[in-house]
């Protein structure tokens, strides 16, 4: 294995000590069949994490003496190598409580009894090892219940990890209020991959509330943090607090929606109801402001009239619709000239429209089926959750850059002949019965799993093709051939 050949090289085996080999051998193989604590099987992560703990646990209890005692298990070293290291731990971070990232940040309450104003300072701090969490962990337990884990448990794991590059990183926004080991008032989980904040957990395991006198050094904090990761992609864990209609509570606290800037954090969003917004000028900053939040790409609508809030407002100018539309809305849905964000569901199933506007995107589910005069799906078209196109037979071909969401259902469209390159599948695609189908496009993406059941004029390149992307992991699911043929 990787991890025997690694230890080979750390412990400096020489190749033709056949002995020693075999019993490091011997020793890795008892002990991951009885059951090793594996993180991410597989993964560069994994072997080095795994490597580095064997290496400095047989060197604690001497390399030698493990090579020379049959009964000196690996799980017996590692456990005496855990013991000693709590030990220093212990002493090590009864002070220590992490890389200090911001200083001095306030909050203020009142003294219960003389009603005196008591200014509160705070540091946001990061962990850097699994020793400043099993401190957190020591003090949060006693002081404010807070769940953290320790250097036994995944959180602990990853930060020892010797590459951390898309693991996390822990900050705590912690107070030193005289008592043994402070108070940890927020354990801060941030995702470095994702470039976000996957938890924030308080006192007794509680996300932040808005009657949390803390909360302004808290904001102050992630203010911070999202200056320096270069804008982070949003909060969770932020459930308790409250927020009013068409506001937000962002890093400057609650806001009005209107007032939104650039890459301004955002903790909560309150219900929309944009129908409630009478200002035109406040309606269309709002507008913008929720596009930037769900991550519409449209150009920057600039007046009332570009806004749609009900069916009869569509006009050719329209770049953002609010509700849904209807078959019986087909001739309303002909006047649309993209780019448009519809945020609604679509159905213009059994209508004769011929095309669909270049450059809609759809928030929700968009049905199609039975369209028999739709020819293609022209560019700029995107899906953001299902479509569906089923028995379209005169639709040809979409072309290239059109995206479709977690499903993308085509069967039975009997004309359709190609693939274009450049268009993706974010989840399952059904070809079934698109029997004029022979070519799929160099780049075109498929998300999960892929149905080409009848498509009998697939050529014999394009199913070898699809056999490869299968087995080089671009289909990562089921893949089902002209033939009949399933490949999981």
């Amino acid at each position: 294995s990787r991890i025997e050949k690694q230890l080979e090289s750390e412990l400096h085996i020489e190749g033709n000590n056949k002995e020693e080999a075999s019993v490091l051998a011997n020793k890795l193989v008892i002990y991951f069949r009885e059951g090793a604590d594996k993180t991410e099987e597989g993964t560069f992560q994994e072997v080095s994490y795994y490597v580095q703990l064997l290496r400095d646990s047989i060197n604690e209890v001497g390399v030698e003496k493990f090579f020379s005692t049959p009964t000196l298990s690996i799980k017996k070293c590692i456990e005496e190598h855990n013991r000693k290291k709590e030990v220093l731990l212990d002493a090590k971070y009864e002070t220590d409580t992490g890389t200090v990232v911001l200083d001095n940040l306030e909050y203020v309450t009142k003294d219960e009894q003389t009603g005196e104003e008591v200014v509160h300072h705070c540091k946001l701090i990061r962990a850097e090892d699994p020793g400043h969490l099993k401190r957190a962990t020591k003090y949060a337990s006693v002081n404010s219940h807070v769940c953290v884990g320790d250097d036994n448990q995944s959180y602990g794991k990853k930060l020892n990890l010797p590459t951390n590059q898309n693991g996390i990183e822990i900050y705590f926004l912690w107070e030193d209020d005289g008592s043994d080991g402070g108070i940890y008032h927020q354990i801060i989980t941030y995702n470095k991959k994702n470039k976000s904040i996957e938890q924030m957990k308080g006192v007794d395991n509680e996300m932040v509330k808005s009657d949390d006198p803390y909360l302004p050094a808290l904001l102050e904090a992630l203010k911070a943090l999202n200056r320096e990761k270069g804008g982070l992609r949003k909060v969770e864990d932020t459930g308790n607090l409250k927020v009013k209609e068409n506001h937000i509570i962002t890093e400057r606290g609650e806001i009005p929606l209107y007032e939104l800037e650039g890459d301004e954090l955002v903790l909560k969003v309150g219900k929309i109801d944009f129908f409630s917004i009478e200002n035109d000028a406040h309606l269309v900053k709002a507008i913008n402001g929720y596009a930037k939040l769900v991550g519409i790409n449209l150009p920057e609508i600039t007046k009332r009239e570009e806004i749609a809030l009900t069916k009869e407002e569509i006009n050719e100018n329209t770049r953002y619709y609010r509700g849904d539309l209807k078959p019986e809305d087909v001739e309303i849905f002909k006047r649309i000239k993209g780019p448009i964000y519809i945020e609604g569901k679509v159905d213009m199933s059994l209508t004769d429209i011929t095309e669909i506007p270049e450059g809609v995107l759809f928030g929700k589910d968009a049905n199609f089926s039975w369209c028999t005069s739709l020819t293609t799906i022209p560019e700029g078209v995107s899906f953001g959750r299902k479509g569906y196109f089923i028995g379209c037979t005169s639709l040809t071909t979409f072309s290239e850059g059109v995206s479709f969401g977690d499903y993308a259902d085509f069967c039975g469209c009997t004309s359709l002949t190609t693939i274009s390159e450049g268009v993706s599948f974010g989840g399952w695609a059904n070809f079934e019965e698109c029997i004029s189908l022979t070519t799929i496009s160099e780049g075109v993406s498929f998300g999960w799993g892929a149905d080409f059941r009848k498509c009998a004029s697939l050529t014999k390149e394009t199913i070898e093709k699809l056999k490869r992307w299968k087995a080089e992991g671009k289909i990562s699911g089921t893949l089902w051939l002209p033939d009949g043929t399933k490949i999981v």
